[in-house]
């Protein structure tokens, strides 16, 4: 099928009491059904309308808003941003690399005005797709995320993004696998852990006393290697918030 433009159109459904007709067959036709009896008056069953604000468009974009203040935007990379009243959240070096954000519940879409933008700090619930872009704003929970990670502000590769007040994975006939080429990341409001690290360290600390046990055993040698489970005791303390 072609492509249907809906760049600004926040309206994409058939309204309730737009169209009083009645069918009495099934097609493949678009029909608007407000009355389900010829003798009854249209019925408003649930939807209630509010005032929503556009969400600001850039050139070349498709947008999918909703009429609740929620939006699909399929973008990209934009350099010349000059005569936009809002900026995007979202910067690259590449003008057209792809960008893709879900965003349910945009913050300021209820408020007056002639454009919004994305939040990540104060939408309800997000999921970015990015390619060469990295996030401007993106305040995270925790102020540490391990060892050596690079922020958002300055990650350029291709990365998704998942934020809302609270996530669920739910693996409901098999595992939930987490797989990483470098490492995974741990924050709590107590600790930043780096995953391989600590297993290494914990590995380490049994060899340790391993050694202890077994020196231990076979007669007076030194019980355990004070240097080693200093180390350790350092790199586990590194992991502290």
């Amino acid at each position: 099928m072609p492509a249907v433009s809906v760049h600004g159109q926040v309206n994409n459904n058939i309204l309730p009491f737009i169209h009083d007709s009645r069918i009495s067959t099934t097609d493949y036709i678009t029909n608007s059904i407000s009355s389900t009896k010829k003798s009854k008056v249209p019925d408003q069953l649930s939807f209630e309308s509010r005032n929503i604000v556009t969400i600001q468009p850039y050139q070349g974009d498709t947008i999918l808003q909703d009429r609740f203040g929620s939006v699909l935007r399929f973008s990209s990379t934009h350099r010349n941003l000059s005569a936009y009243s809002q900026k995007p959240i979202w910067q690259g070096s590449a003008a057209g690399d792809p960008f893709v954000a879900l965003t349910c519940g945009l913050d300021g879409a209820q408020k007056s005005g002639y454009f919004t933008i994305e939040n990540p700090d104060k939408d309800s619930s997000l999921i970015y797709l990015s390619s060469t872009q990295k996030i401007n704003n993106l305040k995270l929970a925790q102020r540490k995320i391990g060892q050596r990670t690079k922020s958002l502000t300055s990650y350029t590769n291709p990365q998704v993004i998942i934020s809302s007040n609270r996530l669920i994975f739910n693996a409901r006939e098999d595992e939930l696998v987490l797989v990483s080429k470098k490492d995974i990341k741990l924050a709590t409001p107590n600790w930043s852990v780096d995953v391989d690290n600590l297993i290494t360290q914990l590995e380490a600390l049994v060899t340790a006393m391993t050694k202890m046990l077994t020196a231990t055993a076979i007669g007076p040698q030194p019980p355990v290697n004070l240097a080693d489970f200093t180390k350790i005791l350092t790199e586990i303390k590194r992991m502290k918030q």
